[in-house]
């Protein structure tokens, strides 16, 4: 079990809502409330020198909901400080607000293998990089612009080509081809309104998180929940979800500050603690590609980077 780990020390004390790593493994993404000092919100930083490199939004009590850089590195696309949608070229360092018009934009996620981003705004749709254009909108009425609305939360397979929704049917993930705009699977008996969800790196396994109650693992090749002992609709303490690059592990991130990295195949941990490493719930948690890193940030403002071997 391994539980090692170093703080990222920002000017920021305040809560930390989103992170990523680039693909290189080289650049951090860090969004957090704005506080009254260092007014710092977003910002890239140099993950291994612990410096920011780079200031995106600088406003006090504003907090970035989401950040997610391209599989290609290219792009970080973000939601700004009024929730629109932001794609950053992280080489020309210029913002374009308008290529993908999303505005309250809630959370987002990138394919693994492909530039296509799936956002949750007013909409929820599937953006492709090549085509600089949306490729997929899910089948349901446009949300009114305001900043409560709660759009339903879906994942990217690594390919782009699947979309798994949830809130759309009771009790089940519906399956969508991007493509032809299909139904192709269902995943029964899961929660009704999931608050987060990620496909694995190679798309066969998908988790979840219920926004009231409950986590699920599935094998969607079978249909089976895997662990499902351990890993239920009773298990009401689970945040925030991301895999492990190798697709054997899934790493979790509790309200209690604990965080966890879970073994596929038979439940076994990677990462857990006998007591939370943060104070509060671990708002988000990403890996570097090669796997041998992860990052967890959450409600006291601490960043940890983890020392997987």
């Amino acid at each position: 079990m391994n539980n090692n780990f170093n703080k990222l020390i920002t000017p920021n004390p305040l809560v930390v809502a989103t992170l990523d790593i680039d693909p290189d493994g080289k650049l951090l993404v860090v969004g957090q409330m704005g506080d009254d000092e260092s007014n710092l919100a977003l910002g890239l930083w140099s993950l291994d020198e612990n410096t920011l490199r780079t200031t995106l939004i600088s406003e006090e009590g504003v907090m970035p909901l989401a950040a997610r850089f391209s599989p290609s590195g290219r792009l970080l696309a973000y939601s700004d400080a009024d929730q629109n949608m932001v794609l950053y070229d992280l080489k020309a360092r210029t913002e374009d607000r308008e290529s993908f018009p999303l505005s309250f934009t809630k959370w987002m996620s990138f394919a693994w293998n492909r530039d296509r981003l799936i956002a949750g705004g007013t909409r929820t749709q599937v953006w492709d990089a090549q085509r600089a254009a949306v490729v997929w909108t899910l089948p349901i009425e446009p949300l009114p612009s305001d900043a409560g609305i709660v759009p339903p939360c879906c994942a990217i397979s690594p390919d782009g080509e699947r979309v798994a929704a949830s809130g759309i049917e009771r009790e089940r993930i519906v399956i969508y081809d991007v493509a032809s705009g299909d139904v192709v699977d269902r995943v029964e008996n899961t929660m009704n309104d999931a608050r987060a969800m990620a496909f694995d790196p190679t798309g066969r396994f998908l988790a979840a998180i219920a926004r009231n109650l409950g986590v699920g693992l599935w094998d969607l090749q079978s249909g089976d929940a895997l662990l499902p002992d351990q890993l239920n609709m009773r298990a009401d303490y689970y945040w925030s979800v991301r895999f492990h690059p190798d697709g054997k592990h899934v790493g979790f991130g509790l309200w209690s500050g604990f965080v966890e990295v879970i073994r596929l195949k038979d439940g076994g941990y990677m990462v857990n603690q006998e007591e939370p490493v943060h104070r509060g719930r671990v708002w988000d948690l990403a890996f570097t590609r090669d796997g041998k890193r992860m990052v967890t940030g959450g409600d006291d403002g601490a960043i940890l980077v983890w020392d997987l071997g």
